[in-house]
């Protein structure tokens, strides 16, 4: 938030002085309206579950992890969820007997159903730590921090479907250990998709089925190796900490 914030100032866009965070759709538009004469006050960022239509004003731009994408307005952007990330570029996972899919996680409501499909096909290998909660219960413990970041770099493929709201940060943090996301679409909007095709790098499916599919497709006919360093190039040079304010700016250029 404090290089995107200095970044924009510099440029002379006034932003919000701090995230917006698990306050809630009425309190966000509360602050939207409350702001809706301060021309010094245009970004907004917001990291919330809250996916649905949002009261803005035409000179506000909003930046949100959670939206559905077929009520995204045209001031509206997807706000990246690079915290925790892998900071440095990891090396590809080389080709094994099977495509190894992982998660590591709360089997929630939208979940169980790939979770079960990767099970149940005996040419997958499941590589699975299934949590009974939102980490484990227990958000800060390193032992479940551990677990959950040595899955993802031991799995080719990860399961990245929605959680509560309609984003999931485990889809950046997958990226960010150059592997590859699998999610299905949940009318789910991406960062930067002016610039950056996800098909590239990640599986989206419209069910399970079709995800299944495409696992086995791209496991026989793509460069593996190829496609997970794609998504930690793309996510290291576009949606990090540390560089996606101004991938941000080159997509509100181009709507001037």
């Amino acid at each position: 938030m404090n290089q995107l914030k200095k970044f924009f100032e510099e440029k002379g866009i006034g932003v919000y002085p701090s995230n917006i965070q698990a306050v809630g759709g009425g309190k966000i538009n509360q602050i939207l309206h409350d702001h809706r004469d301060d021309l010094n006050c245009r970004i907004f960022c917001i990291i919330d579950d809250y996916e649905y239509e949002l009261n803005s004003f035409d000179h506000q731009i909003i930046i949100r992890t959670s939206a559905k994408k077929s009520i995204l307005k045209k001031n509206e952007y997807i706000y990246p969820y690079f915290y925790s990330c892998e900071d440095e570029f990891k090396s590809p996972l080389p080709k094994t007997e099977k495509p190894i899919v992982g998660f590591c996680g709360w089997g929630s409501f939208h979940r169980k159903k790939i979770i079960q499909a990767v099970q149940n096909d005996k040419k997958l290998h499941a590589n699975f730590i299934i949590r009974n909660a939102f980490w484990g219960g227990k958000p800060h413990d390193p032992g479940i921090i551990k677990d959950y970041r040595k899955n993802i770099q031991e799995s080719h493929f990860t399961i990245c479907n929605r959680g509560a709201g309609n984003f999931t940060m485990r889809f950046y943090h997958v990226l960010s250990a150059s592997r590859i996301p699998v999610l299905i679409d949940s009318d789910i909007a991406f960062p930067l998709e002016d610039q950056i095709n996800y098909k590239e790098f990640c599986i989206i499916g419209k069910d399970e089925e079709d995800i299944i599919n495409q696992i086995h497709d791209t496991w026989q006919n793509r460069d593996i190796e190829h496609m997970q360093q794609k998504a930690g190039e793309i996510f290291h040079s576009k949606l990090s900490m540390h560089t996606y304010h101004k991938s941000l700016y080159q997509s509100l250029i181009k709507i001037k």
